[in-house]
């Protein structure tokens, strides 16, 4: 079975695939799943030259208008092209007017071969979008196995402070509640601020003025870089804070949270969205997050095993999402 992702490449996406070297076991499904590079997944054409059975769609999807979404959907439809859809975001994290965005969602939720979604939170929600409840499978690791394996056998690392990490600032971060940690960084052992230099440069003057600010405030590193950072780089920043702080105004999932969970770092996010099925402490207020901060904990990194476990699960449990997808559109799987 040949399949498409939207986008080709991510942590998650990848992370759904079996880890290399590993056979099937007694019980799953023994057509096995390759996945395809196409230039442009919205081409149906394209798609049937490359005989893709099966679009799996993530992200990137937020530009597109409602009638070119029900377009592409009835001609994958046309084609024998089966979609799946994982609904990562209800909330955009780069969008202020979600409106058009929920509609795609909703659409994409109502109409798609199989949906599938993260947490039992987003769950429940797209149940009233989308008619019908999607599958809940849990985000696999974001670090990647052998990385794992090598940081554990070196040993836990003990961080402090807190790290935020905003390389792009996007239109979710929540200024105030960030100017209000600042002030109070060296009550929970200090704060580093991750942010992208083009990012900073072109914000608007009020969103720069608060990020001077808080980078004016004791105890605060804003940590300024030309680009993005490599893995590497963000793990280091990750296992050299006490916790991970996500200061955002709205969202729904975060592949950052389970990152820190590879790591064995806690993370502390508002109570909005799903960050608490994946296993953040959740604060109120920024007193609450604060108090959190000042708190030592020091969860340690999952189990390798377990990340191990959880993506042959994963593996599997989408090779049968793939193969109903194409049953429900009368094409033997």
């Amino acid at each position: 079975m040949r399949v498409a992702s939207q986008p080709p490449h991510h942590p998650y996406v990848d992370h759904l695939r079996p880890e290399p070297g590993h056979k099937a076991m007694v019980g799953e499904p023994v057509r096995p799943v390759e996945a395809v590079e196409v230039d442009d997944v919205w081409d149906v054409a394209e798609l049937a030259v490359v005989g893709v059975d099966v679009v799996h769609l993530h992200f990137g999807f937020e530009q597109r208008s409602l009638a070119e979404l029900r377009a592409w959907r009835a001609e994958l439809a046309r084609a024998g092209t089966a979609l799946v859809y994982t609904a990562h975001d209800l909330d955009n994290p780069h969008l202020v007017d979600q409106s058009d965005y929920r509609a795609l969602v909703a659409e994409l939720a109502g109409t798609a071969d199989e949906v599938i979604t993260l947490t039992a939170w987003a769950r429940d929600r797209l149940i009233g979008l989308g008619g019908r409840p999607p599958t809940v499978l849990a985000h696999p690791h974001v670090v990647e196995l052998d990385d794992m394996r090598r940081r554990a056998d070196a040993g836990p690392v003990l961080g402090r402070g807190a790290y935020v990490h905003v390389p792009t600032v996007r239109p979710n971060l929540d200024l105030d509640a960030l100017a209000a940690l600042a002030l109070h960084a060296r009550s929970f052992g200090g704060l580093v601020v991750h942010v992208r230099a083009a990012a900073l440069a072109g914000a608007a003057p009020e969103v720069r003025r608060v990020m001077d600010g808080v980078a004016s405030e004791p105890g605060v590193d804003m940590d300024v870089t030309p680009g993005r950072l490599t893995d590497a780089q963000l793990w280091e920043r990750i296992q050299g804070a006490g916790a991970v702080v996500l200061p955002y105004r709205w969202g729904t999932h975060s592949g950052l949270i389970e990152a820190a969970r590879d790591l064995g770092v806690r993370s502390v996010a508002p109570a909005h969205g799903a960050y608490g099925d994946q296993g953040a402490e959740l604060f109120g207020t920024v007193a609450d997050c604060v108090t959190a901060l000042a708190r030592p904990s020091c969860p340690g990194p999952l189990p390798v095993a377990e990340r191990v476990a959880q993506r042959r699960h994963l593996a599997a449990e989408h090779q049968r999402i793939y193969s109903r997808a194409r049953s429900r559109l009368g094409v033997p799987a």
